[in-house]
């Protein structure tokens, strides 16, 4: 109800207005606003002015950018003007094909440059001929393959460092469809204003650890359930997220663990009838430290 208000009276428009034309005198001339709230609000807003750069990018209403893509492109740019500029395929670049690293990636070019125990030609499935060279790929990841590429004959006339680098996936979850979001919004004259605007009232701190180490919980899937009592759930998300690990919001089958804490409800019963692993905070504090 206030913010339909402060919308109709022309207060505000875009969120930059939330710290550029807010005061206490307009506050006040609202309906059910008193000085109480009217400072709360302020302090709120004032408090707001320091920010992250996954909060900023979220907050900014880019269509199909939640919380996670937004830490995704903040962990991957260095700055907003990187984003604003980016073309499609540079996003695109950085979204290969889905559960190929470049190890694995290797192995399919090598056999594609080697003297082959399986004909091509035997094959009328593509897929089925990528599953059957029993190197580590499931249907999900040779129909990825196929999808890219088109044909064997084209995974067999590509050179490997081209196969590698096509492969190699460098931010999960961002695709084209994401990409195109990006770019539409960044080419919309009045959404250039507004973050002008904001970029001169707010200080935006990008992340200054970019995950170049190895770790045991990177690119794990981890579901929280329950409370810990030495975290808040934002401090473990966070936690997560420096590790490069992924947190969902649900159970299932692709869950690497699950963190139980007190009150702990579904999501434990889930996972013990799906045979997850589950940790305590000390187990959890264990694998966080290695």
């Amino acid at each position: 109800k206030l913010i339909e208000q402060l919308v109709t009276r022309n207060l505000v428009e875009y969120q930059s207005d939330i710290f550029i034309k807010l005061n206490k005198d307009n506050l006040l001339s609202l309906d059910l606003i008193g000085e109480k709230s009217a400072d709360n609000l302020l302090n709120a807003i004032k408090k707001s002015r320091k920010t992250t750069s996954s909060k900023f990018l979220y907050a900014i209403g880019i269509p199909l950018v939640g919380e996670e893509i937004a830490r995704l492109l903040a962990l991957n740019f260095n700055s907003l003007d990187e984003i604003k500029n980016a073309r499609i395929d540079e996003f695109i670049k950085k979204s290969g094909i889905i559960g190929i690293k470049e190890k694995k990636a290797k192995k399919i070019a090598n056999h594609f440059h080697s003297n082959f125990t399986i004909s091509i030609d035997a094959y009328n499935d593509p897929v089925q001929y990528l599953m059957d060279l029993k190197i580590g790929i499931g249907r999900s990841v040779a129909t990825r393959i196929i999808d890219r590429f088109g044909t064997l004959e084209n995974l067999k006339n590509v050179c490997q460092e081209e196969f590698v680098n096509k492969t190699e996936r460098k931010v999960e979850g961002i695709g084209r469809k994401i990409s195109e979001s990006i770019i539409s919004y960044f080419q919309d004259e009045k959404n250039i204003e507004n973050i002008s605007k904001l970029e001169k009232e707010l200080t935006i701190e990008w992340p200054t650890n970019k995950i170049s180490f190895k770790n045991k919980l990177q690119d794990k899937i981890i579901v929280l359930t329950g409370t810990l009592p030495s975290f808040t759930r934002e401090e473990l998300k966070a936690k997560l997220h420096s590790v490069g690990a992924k947190v969902s919001g649900s159970v299932s089958k692709n869950t690497d663990y699950v963190v139980a804490g007190e009150s702990a409800g579904s999501k434990l019963k889930q996972a013990k009838e799906l045979g997850i692993e589950i940790l305590d905070e000390a187990a959890f504090l264990k694998l966080l430290n290695e």
